[in-house]
């Protein structure tokens, strides 16, 4: 998360929300989940579990 704080700040500043560390599990806690660099099965995984999931899917870019 630390790459992401200048961003995760900014964001804080213009919505009401708070951005925390996710290390996985209680997922009653919160209210959805931005996964950077995540592959597609963790990105699944966490969907699947019922949370809100935004995943920026990590690994090399092909051209479309």
């Amino acid at each position: 998360m630390l790459r992401y704080n200048h961003l995760l700040e900014a964001l804080s500043e213009l919505y009401w929300v708070d951005f925390v560390e996710w290390a996985g599990g209680k997922e009653q806690l919160y209210d959805a989940v931005l996964l950077f660099n995540a592959s597609r099965e963790k990105a699944v995984e966490v969907a699947s579990s019922g949370l809100r999931c935004v995943a920026f899917i990590g690994g090399q870019t092909v051209p479309v």
